[in-house]
Order: structure tokens, then sequence, then C-alpha cells
């Protein structure tokens, strides 16, 4: 196919129409006369202005698509609004077509003509003359077979220069012609079909269209020759820098990815660390802290505790003493007894021995007066003591009727109700006048018998009802203690179950604050032996690392799956570690078996219905148990559904699996996500403070029933016998009257025995004496501690403004962090004091060290804080700060803002072990296994690929070779030498393309996978692959990769003489002469690309701009006589009036353009073309003859400046010049 016909519209400053095409075209003018401007339209048809493939005007040295240097830049809308640097000739857009109709050539008059058009719209953007610039709007690309199109196919007026849209441009040649082929924008589907219309096909292949349309772009310019290896490598061997600069990017940016994944794994890890540590530091400081809050109300209750014992002891030694002295009084009473009745023995013995005849009588009376006097006083004392127990049973029936008894306590209630029945029927009134006349009938040394007969007479029926009471109190039976006793046992009960609850609930609490949720407790003892047996195993429970997306399907999807929500998840490289540990505990917590979930869940697809689909998980571990084990579970919409799916749930909580249906019911509340959580938070919250509430009414409940028990404590039944009293004073009485009727004038005593007496006398008083030391003692022991007690009450307040206090404090410490609650932390206190007895000193000693421990530690929390965010980057960096302490300052604010932290620490430390080291991790995996997918078959294997194509294609090029001799030279390519660096690479590439091709993986970075010079190249590519000089790092890796690079090439030129010599060792050879192998090497790229010497049809044009540079005018004419007559190509040749005339006899056609003066839009110009057709046989007789005349002219003008000489007169001449 050759072209017939080029038609422009709106292309350039090139006035619209048909330019008519001949076997060989000249295009001829002055720079810038608009030659390059047609080439370039012709160019726009045949790669459709494809940026890939077009080259704009390519015959100026100065130009690359995309930049010329201060000159316009030209492109497609460039040309339709006529751009000339910052002028349009159409400034208000327009519409642009440029059409080539080809023909059959000679042996193709099978095939028919057809027309290949680009059609465009453009407008001009900007407001400002340097803003301003060509903007493509639309763009349509047709074909029309079986067509010859001309410059009034696209016009509406010819007169008007008005031309049809594009936009309607199809339509309109569909109306006119039968076989119009719209490819829209689409570029490749143009080129595909233009370039198969070529070869008599309907379409041909992307990579040969391409091929073609690049190899014919690329045959069009004048590129000067470097070296024959130059030559051989840039003109044959194809190369695509752009794809390879592409695929170098990818390589090193997967690289570099893979170099950044693993230093940010590091960093990672060392993050854990560092977070770990500060965690460690944080709740250090916190503990030691609560350590001293705890404490310091520990020594508080201690102190009162010790107060409260001191002051018991006090009371005991008054106690002792009291009784001591007592019993010493006892004794002087007893004394004097026995000293009265040894001083009536000394009377009587100093009696006899003045012969006094009554003493005997008068000693008798006095021992029984003595008796009778004790034995009044003993039952005066008892009677007072009955009193005193009778005044306590008033007194705490009274108390005990008068308190509120709650209904709860029916039995106790009942006991009280007899209390107080028992209470009616006692006259407390006599009792009180009973013991005032007691009081009085003791008093003085000597008995009063009126008096003590009033006693006797007032206690008379007393003892009504007083048992009575004292039974309905601490009877045995359906009394008050027993009431006690019974109730308090119960409440205690509950009590201990309140607390346990509220332990329980704190507990859940303080788990949910931290994320967490509460787990079966076999789960929760495998989880905390796991975390401290192997803490680099990275423990979790599923549930933690799974959010839903909605509440909707959540309750029945958490049914479903039931206690695998509890499994435990661990790095798989610990899997078989943990579960051998929890199997030697006997403990039954679930290991996922996640290395093998991450394998069977790659690539599986989920059911559009899946309920997997439900939820997320960021944990790569946790959303593979997921897919692996329950994305084949869908969510259906009732049970009648549910009958005939494998495994699936309904919304309302019925499941099916194994063949059966089921209710998924699960035995806690929700657990997946933040959402449910949060619920569970404020639900235990409310719990708790039940709990709490509950387990205070009970504490209250239980002291109200201690109370009760402990006013019970030492109350007695009173006994009222006045019997031994009134016997008593009826023998006082009686015996006075006696002594009153003794005569004890005659006594008679034996002197010895009244000496005895005396001696004992003495001693007795002796005894005495020192009993009353003794009692004088005992009371000063007893004023003491009445005096102690007095001081120890006093510095009580003290202590319990102290204790109050410290219950504030613990009240703050509870409010700062809300894991602790109240009831529990005093309950540890208590239980610290009841089990371990400590002394007081000892707590104080305690308490000191732990003052100054928090803020210690604190410093090392301000380091480590400081540590970590000095590491971090800025997105990481905790904004919370820990300011610094001094002594003067309370620490419970340091401790809030340590509890905010460390909520915010532990969060983002589990987030980085659940979530940033698995991503990590998978993520190098990933992109090492791309790396060395990409590295090895993208570019290793790739390149020994290239090079041994390089070496077919050149076969081929030799193969076209043969059909392009010129003249009596032939030639053909060698490339038998190879570059000893690329040598190396190659040994590499083809290493790594063994290792690529066996069945056992391959690790290109492991030690030992190559020999140390393999290792040595691979080192050296990685790091240019990981080279911050981007620029050099491409540059070089560009070199490498360019598989052209990997041999040497040469030309051989062989003669029909049998001569043979490579044009590289040519040193005789002018410019000129090697310009004509470089012609038939380019031309056989192009024959090759377009597949000339096949029996296909073929195109068959070929475009020079600039050309024939260094050629003289033979050596031009057999290139272009080659091409025409040996080929059978059609030649459009661009270049300069001056340089073309020589030639003109070879073209039959010529276009001679120039720039006319002219108004055009903004600019002053328009390219005016004036063609020329040349009767060849005319034209080479006319420049025969021109040749003639100026070889002619020439030889003359050279003999006029060179006349020749005489040789005769030449010795003369040399002689006179010797004179």
């Amino acid at each position: 196919m050759k072209l017939d016909r080029l038609i422009l519209v709106n292309w350039g400053q090139l006035r619209p129409g048909n330019f008519e095409m001949g076997d060989m075209t000249l295009l001829t003018g002055e720079t810038g006369s608009g030659k390059s401007t047609m080439l370039d339209a012709l160019q726009t048809v045949m790669t459709a202005a494809n940026k890939g493939v077009m080259n704009y005007n390519p015959g100026q040295d100065e130009v690359t698509q995309g930049q010329r240097r201060g000159k316009t830049k030209r492109t497609l809308e460039s040309y339709v609004v006529g751009a000339e640097y910052n002028n349009f000739s159409r400034k208000d857009g327009a519409q642009g077509y440029m059409a080539a109709v080809f023909r059959q050539s000679k042996g193709e008059e099978h095939l028919k003509p057809f027309t290949a058009l680009v059609a465009a719209s453009a407008r001009v953007e900007g407001s400002t003359a340097d803003t301003r610039q060509a903007k493509l709007e639309s763009l349509q690309l047709v074909i029309v077979d079986d067509a010859a199109l001309t410059f009034e196919d696209f016009m509406k007026d010819v007169e008007t220069n008005e031309c049809i849209a594009v936009d309607r441009i199809a339509r309109h040649l569909q109306s006119k012609f039968s076989r119009v082929h719209d490819f829209n924008e689409k570029k490749m589907d143009y080129l595909c079909a233009l370039y198969g219309r070529f070869r008599g096909k309907s379409s041909v292949t992307k990579d040969e269209a391409t091929n073609a349309a690049k190899a014919w772009v690329q045959s069009i310019a004048y590129r000067p020759i470097g070296s024959v290896h130059e030559l051989v490598r840039d003109e044959i061997l194809d190369f695509d820098e752009r794809q390879l600069q592409q695929d170098i990017e990818r390589i090193s940016g997967l690289m570099k990815q893979v170099s950044n994944l693993r230093q940010e794994g590091v960093r990672l890890k060392d993050s854990v660390v560092r977070l770990a540590t500060l965690q460690a530091a944080i709740d250090q400081t916190a503990k030691a802290h609560e350590a001293h809050v705890m404490q310091g109300m520990l020594v508080a209750k201690l102190q009162l505790s010790n107060d409260d014992v001191a002051i018991e002891a006090k009371k005991k030694l008054i106690s002792k003493a009291d009784e001591a002295i007592k019993e010493e009084n006892g004794k002087i009473t007893s004394w004097n007894a026995r000293l009265a009745v040894i001083d009536d023995q000394r009377v009587q013995l100093t009696a006899q021995l003045q012969g006094i005849p009554v003493h005997n009588q008068k000693m008798e009376l006095d021992s029984n007066l003595a008796k009778a006097t004790a034995t009044a006083r003993a039952s005066l004392d008892e009677l007072s003591l009955s009193l005193i127990a009778a005044g306590l049973l008033e007194q705490r029936s009274k108390e005990l009727i008068s308190k509120p008894i709650p209904e709860s306590f029916k039995e106790l209630q009942k006991a009280v109700d007899r209390v107080a029945k028992a209470y009616g029927q006692v006259d407390f009134p006599r009792l009180a006048a009973c013991r005032d006349s007691v009081a009085e009938a003791t008093k003085g040394e000597e008995l009063n018998v009126w008096k003590l007969y009033s006693v006797v007479s007032a206690l008379s029926g007393i003892n009504q009802g007083i048992d009575n009471l004292h039974v309905a109190l601490v009877g045995t039976d359906e009394s008050v203690a027993m009431a006690i006793s019974a109730e308090a046992t119960t409440v205690s009960q509950i009590k201990t179950k309140a607390d346990d609850k509220v332990r329980d609930l704190g507990s859940q609490k303080s788990r949910l604050l931290q994320g967490k949720v509460s787990y079966p407790p076999y789960v929760q003892r495998g989880l905390d032996l796991l975390h401290e047996q192997f803490r680099d195993a990275n423990a979790q429970v599923l549930c933690d690392l799974v959010e839903p997306k909605s509440e909707t399907w959540q309750t029945a999807i958490e049914g479903y799956l039931g206690n695998a929500r509890f499994n435990i998840i661990v790095s798989p490289e610990w899997e078989r570690r943990c579960v051998d540990f929890l199997k030697s505990r006997a403990i039954s917590a679930k290991i996922i078996q996640g290395a093998m979930c991450l394998k069977d869940a790659e690539g599986k697809v989920l059911p559009t219905d899946s309920i997997v689909r439900e939820l997320t998980a960021a944990n790569p571990i946790a959303w593979a148990y997921l897919v692996e084990q329950y994305g084949g579970v869908v969510k259906v919409a009732d049970t009648e559904a549910l009958r005939y799916t494998k495994r699936g749930i309904t919304l309302d909580g019925i499941g099916s699996g194994s063949r059966s249906m089921f209710t998924a019911e699960k035995k806690s509340n929700n657990v997946f996500g933040i959402k449910a959580r949060e619920q569970a938070l404020v639900k235990v919250t409310k719990e708790l403070e039940i709990a709490e509430a509950e387990a205070l009414a009970l504490g209250n409940t239980q002291a109200f029933l201690d109370s009760i028990k402990s006013a019970l404590l030492g109350l007695k039944a009173p006994r009222f016998d006045a019997n031994a009293l009134r016997d008593a004073a009826n023998l006082i009485e009686k015996t006075r009257a006696s002594l009153e009727t003794l005569d004890i004038t005659e006594l008679n005593v034996m002197q010895e025995t009244l000496l005895r007496i005396q001696g004992e006398i003495r001693d007795f008083y002796l005894s005495i004496s020192a009993a009353n030391q003794r009692v004088g003692e005992h009371n000063s022991a007893m004023a003491n501690a009445e005096a102690a007690i007095k001081g120890i009450q006093a510095s009580k307040q003290d202590h319990l403004k102290a204790l109050e206090g410290q219950i504030q404090k613990l009240k703050k410490l509870v409010a700062s962090n809300p894991a602790f609650t109240y009831p529990a932390l005093v309950a540890g206190i208590d239980e610290r004091l009841s089990q371990a007895p400590v002394t007081l000193e000892v707590a104080k000693n305690a308490l000191g060290d732990l003052a100054v421990k928090p803020g210690n530690l604190l410093v090392d929390a301000r380091e480590a804080l400081t540590h970590y965010n000095s590491q971090a980057k800025p997105d990481e960096r905790f904004v919370v700060t820990l300011t610094a302490w001094h002594d003067t300052q309370s620490f419970d604010a340091t401790y809030y803002a340590l509890i905010e932290m460390a909520k915010v620490v532990v969060k983002t430390l589990d987030g980085l072990r659940s979530i940033g080291l698995y991503n990590n991790s998978r993520e190098l995996d990933k992109a090492e296994k791309s790396f060395h997918d990409v590295f090895t078959k993208q570019f290793c294997v790739e390149i020994k690929s290239r090079v041994d194509d390089g070496i077919r294609t050149l076969r081929q090029m030799n193969g076209e070779l043969k059909n392009l001799k010129f003249g009596s030279d032939s030639f053909s390519i060698d490339w038998s030498r190879w570059e000893p660096e690329f040598e190396d690479y190659l040994s590499f590439f083809g290493e790594v393309t063994k290792l690529a091709d066996s069945a056992e993986s391959m690790d290109l970075f492991g030690d030992g996978t190559f020999s140390e010079r393999h290792a040595n190249i691979r080192d050296k590519l990685v790091k240019l692959l990981l080279d911050d000089n981007q620029e050099r790092a491409t540059k070089d890796l560009m070199r490498i990769a360019d598989y052209r690079n990997y041999r040497h090439y040469d030309i051989i030129n062989d003669t029909s003489s049998g001569g043979r010599v490579k044009l590289s060792e040519w040193g005789t050879g002018s410019g000129g002469q090697l310009e004509t192998p470089a012609y038939i090497v380019r031309a056989a790229v192009v024959t090759n690309r377009l597949k000339l010497f096949e029996k296909s049809p073929s195109l068959k044009l070929l475009v020079n701009d600039e050309s024939f540079a260094k050629m003289d005018e033979p050596r031009a004419r057999a290139v272009l006589s080659f091409l025409r007559d040996k080929l059978d190509l059609q030649i459009i040749s661009a270049m300069p009036t001056m340089k073309a005339g020589a030639l003109k006899d070879e073209f039959n056609r010529e276009y001679s353009f120039t720039r006319l003066a002219v108004p055009n839009g903004e600019l002053d110009f328009i390219s005016e073309c004036d063609e020329r057709i040349f009767k060849e046989d005319k034209m080479r007789d006319l420049w025969e003859r021109q040749r003639v005349l100026a070889r002619e002219k020439a030889k003359q003008l050279f003999d006029l400046a060179n006349p020749e000489e005489d040789t005769d007169d030449a010795p003369d001449e040399v002689a006179v010049v010797g004179k």
C-alpha cells in the first residue's frame, strides 16, 4: 500500500486542501516554511498522535517530544489552533482534519483503497500571553474502507471554509460511505486496524502495530552516526527506555519497600520494648503511690486500733487494780477480824489476869457480832451488784426496744417484742429506790440495823419480771441473743458473697477499662500463664481483636461462634510450645492454628452473605481464622431456608451445621467490638454500684447486729435474796443487846499466853500496813491509767482526723482509677490487718519508705516517656506529659495523669502487638515475595531473555540484509564479542534463572545462595536499588538492564570480489561512505517491521526529513535508486531548497513551501505550497546539460586562475633569481 493523497484541514499555517503524492515526492523550501508541518500531519495519521510513538518535527536536532529549546511545543492541539510561539491563527478554536488515502501498489490489485482519518477539535485556554495554551477538546479516529476521501468531504461550505464539527464527522461519513469504522479515541485499536490494512488484514496485534509505527517514525529523521556499535545497538535492537525505567523504579520501590518494612519491623519491635518499659515504669510508679496510700490507710487504722487496744489495756489494768484493791481490802478485813478475835483473847487473858469472870462470854458475843456484820456487808455488796446488773438490763433493753428492727429479721423482731413485754413487767423506779437504800445502808463503819431492815423491806418481791427480762435478752431459747446469732450467721454469709461479687465486678470493670472483656476462668488462667511463661508469644484472645460492622447480626453471630470467641491467638512460631504448655498444666484453653489459617484463607472468596462480612479484624491471624472457619456460614432469612443450608444462621439465633439445626445461644454477653465493651462497661458499672450498695447495706446490717450483740455482752441475771441480810441484821441487833448486859469486871489472863497473843497482834498490824500500802499503789496505778486513757482519747481525735484524711486519699485513688472500688480496697486493708499483724512502728517505717518511692519512680517513667517520644514518629508520640513532682506537692494529680497515660500506652502497645507487628510481618513477607518474583522474572530472567532475543533479532536482520544488496556490497551484523563487565552480570542473571526454575524455594538474600562472585553482584544491585541518589542509581541500573550493552556489535561489508571488512575498522572510509550502510541497516529495520519481504501486502512508504546531509550526490542518487527501484518504496523527502537541486531529477513531484506575509489571525503569515509535477526524462536531460555546462564553466574558471607555465624559460628565470 502507498500513500495516494494527504488531506489537511486547519493544520498549522498550511492552506486546507488535497495534497496528491507521487512515488517520489520532494518537499522543499526555506527553514520554517512548512515542510515538517506536512510530515507531522502524515505522522499524526500514522501514529494516531500516540505519545509513545509519534515524534513531531524529528528533523531538528534540538527537538525531543515534549521539549523544544525555547520553541513552541508542537502538539496535535497546537497544530489545530495554529500556534506559533504565544500567538494563534485560530484563537477561537478550530476543527482539524488529517486524512491519508492509501491505494494498492503493484501486485496488490486485490486490495481496495481506504482512508485513515484523525479528527481533532481544540481551543485556546488562558487570559494572558504567558498562560495561553492549546487544549484538546475531542478526538475522533476513523477508517473508511473502499473509499478515497477528498477535502470536500470534511467541509460544510468550501467557499467559507466552514468545516463539519469533529463530533459529527463519523455520522456524516457514515451517511455517505458504507464501510466507516469509528474508533472514537481508542488509539491502539485504530493503530492495529490501520497497520492491519497495510497487511491486507482487518487488524494486527498491538505489538506488531506499535513496532511498525515506531520503526516508520524513527526512519523519518536524520540521526548522526556515532559508531558502528551504536548504529546496530540503537537502530536495530528495540529498547523501551520508558518501560524499562518503570520496571526499575518498580523493582527499586519493592526493594526499598522490603528494606523499609524490615526497618519498620525493627522499629516496631523497639517501640514495643520501649512501650513495655514505659508501661512497666508507669505501673510501678502508680502501684507505688497506691501502696503508699493504702499503707497510710493501714497505719491510720492500725493507730486507731492501737488506741483502742491501749484504752482497753488501761481499762483492764484499772479493773485488775480494782480487783486487787478489793482483794487487799478483803484481806485487811479478814485480818482485822482475826485481829479482833486475837485481841479478844488478849483482852480475855488480860481480864483473867485481872480476875474478870465474863471474859469468855464477851469474846463470843464480839465474834458473833463481827460475823453478822461481815455477812450483812457481803449481802449488801451482792445486792448492790444485782441492782447494777438490773440497771444495765434496763439500759440495754430500753436501747434495744427503741431501735428499728429491719422487717427481714422477723425472729429478732419477735425476740425484741418479748423483751419489750418483759420490760413492761419490771418496776425499774422501785429498783432505783432500792439502789439508793442499799447505798445508804452501806455507809458508815458501824451498820445501822434499822437501815438494814429498810433494805430488806424494800427488796420484798422485787424479783418480779426481772428474770423474764434477762431470759428474753440472753436466754437459751427464743432470746434476742439467739436471734442475733442466727441472723448474724446468715448476714455474714450473704456479706461474704456480696464482697466477692464486688471484687469480681471490680475486676471485670478494670478489664473493660483496659479494652478487654471477661474471659471464662480456664481461658483467663491459660492467658495469664502464657503471658508469664512465653511473653514473646504475644498471646491474645480472639474476641479482643474482632469488631462488628453493625449490631444487627452481632448477637446471632456471637451465639454461633460460642466459646470459639475465646480461643487464644499466639505468634505462629510459638503455637506448638504454647499448646504443649497448656496441656502440661491441664488447661483446656484452645490455641488457634494461625499459620494454617493464614495459608488456607489466602485467596479464599467469601460468599456475599457470609457472616464474616459482618465482622472486621485488623489482626491477620484473627481474620484468617474467621474466614477459614466461618467464612462458609451464611445469613439466611428464616428456618425454612435454614433447612437446606449446610452452615447458616438466622437473625434470631437459630443455626445449622453438621447436618443439624440448633439454637445458637451464648452463655455470656456480646464481646465483639468497642461498642460491646462500652455497653458491658456501663452494665458492669451499674451492677458494681448496686453490688457496692448491697455490700454497704449488708455491712451496715452486720454492724447493726454486732452492736446489739455487743450490747448483750456482760448482762447478768440479778439475784435479790434479802434473807441473809435480814438474818444478819437480827443477829447484830441481838448480839449488841447481849453485849450491853455482860459484866466484865473480873478477868484472869495468863501472862505467857498474853505475850504470844500480843506478838501475833503485832504481825497482823504489819500485814495490814503492807496491804494498805499495796492498796495505795493500786490506787496510784488506777489514777495513772485513767490519766493515760484521757490522753489516748484526746490523741484519738487527731488519729480519727488522720483516718478521715486517708479515707479521702483512698477515695481520690478510686476516682482517678476506676479499676478500683473503695469497698474492695478497704476490705483488702482489713484483711492485711487481720492476717498479718504488724507493729505500728514497722508500719510507719514502711510508710516512710513508700512516701519517697513514687517520686523516685516517676523520674524513671518520665525518662522512659522522653526516650519513647524521641524515637517515635511524630504521629506516634504521646501528647500527654508527666510533669515533674516535688515533695511539697500532692501526688494525686500526677497519679491521675499516670492512669490516663497508662490507658493510652496499653492501647498503643496492644495495637502494636496485635496488629502492627502482625501486619508488618505479613506485608514484609508479601513484599519479599513480590520483590523475589519481580526481581527474578522481570529483571534477571527478563534481561537474560532479552539478550537471547536480541540475538534472534540480529539473525532476522541478517536475513533482511541478504535481500538488501547495495550494488556489489552486502552487509551483515556481527555480535560475537562480549562486553566483560556485562558478561558477569549475565552470569549472575543466568544463576538466578536456574534458581527460579528449580522446585526449591529461593532466598535471594540468604547466605550461601550464591557464590562469592555472584553475591558481590547481588549486593551491588541491591545497593543501587536502595541508593538515595535515585537519579544516579537509576542511570546505572538502566545501563545494566539495557540488554543491548552486553555485546559489542559490528557490521561486516562483503564485496563481490571477496573482500570482507568490519566497518569499525574501516579507517579510510569517508563520512558519506558510512552513511550508506547506515541507510541500508535502517532500511532493513523498517522493512522488517513493515513485513516488506513477506508474501503478504505491506506498506511501501518511507519518509525522510533533512536527509542525505553527508552523502555526496552520486551516493545519494544510488541510495534513492536502491530504495525506489530495488525495494519499490514510495519516498517522501523533505530538504532545504539549496540542497535539493542536484537530486530533483530523482523525484516526480515537488511541493515547494514559502511563507507569505498575509494576515492570519494573530499571525502575519501563512505557509503557501506550490505543487510541481516533473517529467522525469526531460528533467534528467535538463539536469545533465546543466551539469555539463557547470563542469565546463568550472574548468574555464580553473584554467584562468591556474595558467600553464612555459617549461623552457624556467632555467633562465631561475638563473635571474640566482643573480
